[in-house]
């Protein structure tokens, strides 16, 4: 059984801490070193950690994150697996083969 409201409650805890490796990756690709990836990746989890603040707000308004990437790069970096409809996206639940990256988008999901 899945339970969606509980996957997104459970994913919501930590505030979008879970996406982190998604954005580091997505600012590699856009070009940042990868030192300064992980610095800014960094700073933005443990003032989110910290603070209890939403880690993609802080990505966004971030003046070294938000020149690579644009909101809705940073957003689909979400490795939630469900869609606005409420189905599961099944190639990327539970597929063993990755879906090729979009070339639109930086983040490629998995």
């Amino acid at each position: 059984m899945v339970y969606p409201e509980a996957m997104r409650r459970n994913l919501d805890l930590f505030g979008g801490l879970v996406h982190s490796q998604r954005v580091l990756l997505a600012l590699t690709q856009a070009g940042m070193g990868r030192e300064d990836a992980y610095q800014a990746v960094q700073r933005n989890a443990m003032r989110a950690w910290q603070e209890g603040v939403d880690f993609l707000g802080l990505l966004k308004a971030d003046a070294e994150v938000s020149p690579r990437l644009a909101p809705e790069a940073l957003e689909a970096c979400s490795i939630w697996p469900i869609t606005p409809s409420g189905s599961i996206r099944s190639s990327i639940a539970f597929s063993a083969v990755p879906e090729p990256p979009d070339p639109e988008r930086r983040c490629s999901r998995y």
